[in-house]
């Protein structure tokens, strides 16, 4: 199977109509007489200008397929639709927009319009197939510019240019592949599903289109709402005659790119069913809280959501005989829930194996955590759904084994940040730097950040009266003008003895922990561009001598798109509980302090440094950071 890749980034330009630059496999016409071009843009060969004219005296619109022949060293890219990979990023971006009507490609903020086509396979065909894409409307006597670039080892062609015409405007469903299509875009993408009110096009007669076509959006599945407002007397001939309610996704939130848990059973000893449920707070309010109800046997049977307005959502799992179960909530501070941990559990149910949730853990905004619902910490591995930076909950996705009322999976949905009710917190006091270590007034300033309120690990030391141990310190930072973007740890039988901070500017730090890492295994842990939420990790007891330290095993790194790193020995032993130190949702990590055993220098716990980043641009929906991705050129991988 391959997989294809193209990076993309639109710039739209409108003018008079431009020299199109003829060369072969460069130059597409429509039948109606509207033309593509494209030329490499002087930068490299790499980054491409497509141009679209319209040198008629008639208003155009046009579809572009177009796909990229490979090299030697690189597969090419099969054609489709143009907008058709990733539009569920593009619609939220700024790249592109749904429009309801027809709206030439000449609008001020330079969104280009996405819709739905509708279009027949074959002239003998009578059924409708649906995708989206771009549609280019253009003006008599003007063009419409696109750069695109990625194109390093392939090079495009135009396929066909397909005229369309305009036929309704509907309220559609598009439930589509999240990881496919928005794995590039985790912070900015559409809810999945989610409904959009979009103008419907039709290719013009007589022309055809293959399934192949919309091959990156493969699988999604859109539907029709008839609302009985039809500006076409035809259209219900073409919707379906029952149509599920619309589900109602908040406007301007978006899922969380990591899930807790997972859907899985054995189907070979049985048949379930998959229930997807929804649960959102009231417009205005968000998440800030989970009751869960727990049976004895400590496994999670259900939640319900607390909202900062003070409602309670319904129960989502067990429907019945709440009253019988243990009932804790896991509340948070005004500021409201970014994120949720868990462990999952193979169970029987009745006799179908099924993976079930089995417990939780609610993480606030604010940087401090709750314990797993059933207060132990069992070899289980930890999963999370984090809301990106600057994002809080508002609701949550689940998945139920029906008939069962077994929680499978849960997924955040998120919202951003009300500025306006930022809480921030009394910082930690500074601990105290040994004689070598540089103050933090050398490395930041203090008006600048904050320490976390926990720490990765906890330094404890017994020496029974014998002595010779004694706990020292360490602190490292990036620069000032940078933040920690990953870590880079070594591992020496099975256990953390030492790591190093990544630096946004690409700088590393010295090593915190062991100064001697032969023999040692390393690997890096990266976060994207927004940088690292906080550590995560967990202690074990051991015996150096004839006294006992806890030291810190494991180290994990927790990104602030949401996204999590493995534990560095990438085991779940049980050997003591995950600790964390997090940074509040509108900080990034900066520096660490750490507490060293005197004896092998190895880790107790590890206290983050967090500075503040600016989150009032993502308050509004239609800010400049909802509207512009963390890196210069968004990648798109589709389907292969």
């Amino acid at each position: 199977m391959r997989n294809y890749s193209l990076f993309l980034t639109i710039v739209c330009i409108c003018s008079a109509i431009l020299p199109i630059v003829q060369a072969k496999g460069t130059t597409c016409k429509s039948p109606a007489g509207a033309e593509v071009s494209w030329t490499y843009d002087g930068s490299s060969n790499s980054t491409i200008i497509w141009n679209f004219t319209n040198p008629t005296s008639e208003e155009r619109s046009v579809v572009l397929i177009r796909g990229a022949t490979g090299s030697s060293s690189s597969s090419g890219v099969p054609a489709y639709a143009f907008g058709n990979a990733y539009f569920p990023a593009y619609a939220v971006d700024g790249l592109a927009k749904f429009y309801s009507k027809p709206t030439a490609s000449d609008t001020k903020d330079s969104d280009t319009p996405l819709m739905l086509l509708q279009y027949l396979t074959s002239s003998s065909s009578t059924t409708y197939h649906k995708g989206v894409a771009f549609v280019f409307i253009l003006k008599p006597g003007t063009s419409f510019t696109i750069v695109e670039g990625g194109f390093d080892g392939i090079v495009p062609y135009c396929e066909t240019l397909l005229d369309v015409e305009y036929y309704d405007t509907k309220k559609v469903n598009i439930n589509y592949g999240f990881l496919s299509q928005c794995l590039e875009f985790s912070i900015l993408c559409e809810p999945d599903p989610f409904n959009v009110t979009t103008a419907i096009y039709r290719p013009v007669q007589g022309s055809y289109l293959s399934q192949s076509e919309f091959w990156p959006s493969q699988g999604d599945t859109i539907t029709i709402y008839d609302d009985g407002n039809s500006s076409n007397s035809n259209s219900s001939s073409s919707t379906p005659s029952s149509t599920p309610t619309p589900v109602p996704i908040p406007s301007h939130s978006i899922l969380a790119t990591s899930t807790l848990g997972e859907f899985s059973y054995m189907q070979a000893l049985g048949t379930v069913s998959k229930n997807v449920t929804y649960a959102f707070c009231p417009n205005g309010s968000i998440v800030s809280g989970i009751e869960t109800f727990v049976e004895t046997g400590r496994r999670l049977k259900a939640i319900r959501l607390v909202c900062s307005d003070g409602s309670v959502s319904g129960s989502i799992g067990a429907s019945s005989s709440l009253n019988s179960l243990a009932k804790h909530e896991q509340a948070c501070p005004s500021t409201g829930v970014r994120a949720l941990g868990g462990k999952s559990n193979t169970m029987y149910s009745p006799s179908i194996p099924v993976k079930a949730l089995w417990e939780i853990q609610t993480f606030c905004s604010v940087g401090n955590y709750s314990s797993l619902t059933s207060h132990q910490q069992e070899f289980h591995t930890m999963q999370y759904t984090i809301c990106p930076f600057g994002t809080v909950a508002r609701g949550v996705k689940t998945e139920i084994y029906k008939p069962y009322d077994i929680i499978a999976t849960i997924t955040l949905e998120c919202t951003a940040m009300n500025s306006s009710k930022k809480h921030t917190p009394a910082s930690t006091p500074t601990p105290t730097p040994t004689a070598n270590c540089g103050s933090i007034l050398t490395e930041t300033t203090t008006t600048k950040g904050h320490w976390t309120k926990d720490t990765a690990g906890q330094w404890n030391l017994q020496t029974f009266g014998i002595g010779g141990v004694s706990k020292k310190y360490t602190q490292v930072f990036c620069h000032e003008n940078s933040t920690v973007s990953g870590v880079e740890s070594y591992v020496q039988s099975g256990n953390l003895i030492a790591f190093r901070l990544l630096c946004s500017d690409g700088t590393r730090t010295s090593l915190v922990g062991s100064q001697n890492t032969t023999g040692a295994s390393s690997s890096r842990m990266h976060c994207d561009a927004y940088g690292v939420w906080g550590l995560g990790g967990k202690a074990n007891q051991v015996w150096p001598g004839l006294y006992e330290e806890y030291q810190l095993w494991d180290i994990r790194v927790l990104c602030q798109s949401g996204n999590y790193s493995s534990l560095t020995s990438h085991t779940s032993q049980y050997d003591g509980a995950e600790s964390y130190a997090l940074c509040d949702s509108n900080q990034v990590l900066q520096g660490v302090h750490a507490t060293i055993y005197s004896d092998d220098n190895y880790i107790g716990s590890v206290r983050g440094y967090c500075v503040s980043v600016n989150t009032s641009s993502i308050a509004s929906p239609d800010s400049l950071m909802m509207k512009k991705p963390p890196v210069s050129l968004r990648s798109i991988r589709a389907r292969s």
